[in-house]
């Protein structure tokens, strides 16, 4: 499921890069796009082609152009040039998710382990981070209407950054502190993407002007997400939810 908005983002970004310029903050948008389409349209897909067209080979690639042409109309455009990429667009973002998909399916063969991951952890994870962010951003700014941009904002962050850290830590942990773990790692590669492209900017500079605060904020706000992570997965087991569910 982590595939939908990876691919997504990577495709709608690689897109806007042609057509405007290979610049950062064009291809951060595209990517950010891309991702919150795939999000609130692929995964939805998604899951109904695999239930219901299981059989059907092409399901991905009529995905994938769904999610381009609805975000051609949702930016208004009007030439058919940009509709031209969009089926392009669709048609690559359709085999490119095939593509991660078989290679995903033959991981537990290599790794000798179950991949799934059970849904309480699938959608307490982005619910979780949206939570946490969007009190956070309420207490500090003291304004309410902060809490629904970045509860989406701290959703889209538990999808991309999340997700990715708590699969990677269930291979290797078992207990049930691995919420916590993974919601404080993801917190401290959240602030590590602005971070080294400071330090990549500025070679030179001295580490010891960095300040120390922002990292435990980061971190402290993924151990208090991780923290929720696991209270609501504690709560599905107690009401018997995700007994015997992936």
């Amino acid at each position: 499921m982590f595939a939908v908005p990876l691919c997504g983002g990577i495709v709608y970004a690689v897109v806007k890069g042609m057509l405007i310029g290979w610049t950062g903050p064009a291809l951060f948008s595209g990517f950010l796009f891309g991702s919150v389409i795939a999000i609130v349209l692929g995964i939805p897909l998604l899951l109904l082609g695999d239930r219901r067209f299981d059989e059907f080979r092409a399901r991905h690639v009529v995905s994938g152009l769904i999610q381009s042409l609805t975000a051609c109309l949702l930016v208004g455009a009007t030439s058919w040039h940009l509709w031209v990429m969009s089926v392009l667009g669709g048609l690559i973002l359709g085999v490119l998710y095939g593509v991660v998909v078989r290679w995903v399916e033959r991981l537990p063969k290599k790794m000798g382990t179950p991949l799934r991951t059970r849904w309480g952890a699938i959608i307490a994870v982005p619910l979780s981070g949206g939570l946490t962010l969007g009190a956070a951003a309420t207490w500090y700014l003291a304004s309410g209407r902060a809490f629904i941009l970045f509860f989406l904002i701290g959703g889209l962050l538990g999808v991309l950054v999340g997700w990715p850290v708590l699969w990677g830590v269930e291979r290797f942990l078992r207990t049930d502190l691995r919420y916590i773990i993974a919601g404080m790692l993801s917190g401290l590669l959240i602030w590590l993407v602005p971070a080294a492209s400071s330090f990549l900017a500025y070679p030179a500079a001295s580490p010891t002007g960095v300040p120390i605060w922002p990292v435990i904020v980061f971190v402290f706000i993924g151990l208090l997400s991780g923290s929720l992570c696991l209270l609501f997965n504690w709560l599905a087991e107690r009401s018997g939810y995700t007994k015997g569910k992936d």
